[in-house]
């Protein structure tokens, strides 16, 4: 995977300060495309309670964990003092709001990991509610991520619809729960997990809207 470079104010002329988009792109794309990698590795971590998947997912995180406010601070000192304007202002206002989410959604993914003791514990029901709630997640970060690449929204009513059903089996989790040999503490924490996936998802769809706006101001 690329490599963000560490960015800060570039010249004013027109080739290094599209470099310097670029560059911003570059980190936005790194953090989503790890967001694809991590969720699904995050799930099976969390399901067979993998210590060693689940220290490489937290690693891999780890490595970019100043990414997002380093963007964040780069692009307020761009808005600052280069007066941008049309597309330009739209990207960077764009990347301004995505840093921060982008970074509390890798932090998320985390947080499932760190429970990864619940899973193993989940009657079979559970269990592959998460798997499918792991593959819904993804899918819908891969939408997101193809429509910020790609400045095309033709995904997001799939988006929607996946986000849709990601609901319905958050609010059933409860009932799968209830199990004899699962202690109130996992059962908690199991619906806990649900609510992170289910944070994951909106997520997804408000970059989604975001990559809309950026590309079209609409």
């Amino acid at each position: 995977m690329a490599e963000m470079r560490q960015t800060g104010p570039s010249p004013l002329d027109g080739q290094g300060f599209r470099r310097h988009l670029d560059e911003l792109d570059l980190g936005v794309r790194t953090l989503s495309e790890l967001l694809i990698d991590g969720i699904p590795r995050a799930t099976l971590a969390f399901l067979h309670g993998d210590e060693a998947l689940a220290a490489a997912v937290v690693a891999a995180h780890d490595a970019v964990k100043g990414v997002p406010d380093s963007l964040e601070e780069t692009v307020g000192v761009d808005i600052a003092r280069r007066s941008p304007m049309g597309s330009d202002l739209r990207f960077l206002v764009s990347v301004l709001r995505v840093a921060p989410a982008l970074g509390r959604c890798l932090e998320l993914v985390d947080h499932v990991v760190e429970r990864r003791w619940v899973g193993p514990l989940l009657p079979a029901g559970a269990a592959s509610t998460f798997a499918e709630m792991g593959g819904l997640v993804t899918g819908m970060w891969e939408s997101a991520t193809l429509a910020w690449c790609q400045a095309d929204d033709a995904g997001v009513p799939k988006l929607r619809d996946s986000d849709d059903r990601l609901d319905v089996l958050v609010t059933g989790l409860p009932r799968l729960l209830r199990h004899p040999d699962l202690t109130p503490l996992a059962a908690m924490q199991a619906i806990t997990v649900g609510r992170f996936y289910e944070r994951l998802g909106d997520h997804a769809v408000d970059f989604a809207r975001r990559a809309r706006w950026c590309a079209t101001g609409t």
